[in-house]
């Protein structure tokens, strides 16, 4: 999915810019899959209805997340959560994913990371035990 070229706040740039950002973006995912692209997250989850609109506009569905790892936060094999007081605890990264996981779940996480590298096998593995499957996009939303 197309995630911007730039990765800027696509609410404080122009309408002008915001399609730059998507067109550039698809053309080149385009270019190397050889698909449609479809979906768009946009950066740090910030739109209005001027980004959403252009990116209908250009056929993609903006999809966002249900579990934020936060694991851009941290630079150890934990992520950030928030408790209702809003004080910050910390859990290691497959656990906090786990433990938050419904079926349907969107998981947000980054590629680079070596922590979330890390984790993603004992995520894996402890959604396969809970019985869950991993499926696209594309399946989640014909359900």
């Amino acid at each position: 999915g197309n995630h911007s070229y730039s990765h800027p706040n696509l609410t404080l740039i122009s309408p002008r810019e915001v399609q730059i950002e998507l067109i550039r973006t698809n053309t080149i995912l385009e270019a190397i899959t050889k698909k449609k692209v479809t979906f768009f997250r946009p950066p740090g989850g910030q739109f209005n209805s001027t980004v959403n609109s252009i990116a209908n506009n250009l056929g993609l569905k903006t999809i966002f997340w249900t579990i934020n790892a936060k694991d851009y936060l941290r630079s150890d094999t934990r992520a950030l959560i928030e408790n209702n007081d809003h004080k910050r605890d910390m859990l290691p990264l497959a656990d906090y994913i786990l433990q938050k996981l419904k079926p349907g779940s969107i998981i947000l996480l980054h590629n680079g990371s070596r922590e979330t590298n890390k984790a993603l096998p004992l995520i894996i593995e402890g959604a396969h035990k809970k019985g869950y499957r991993f499926i696209t996009l594309n399946n989640l939303l014909t359900k």
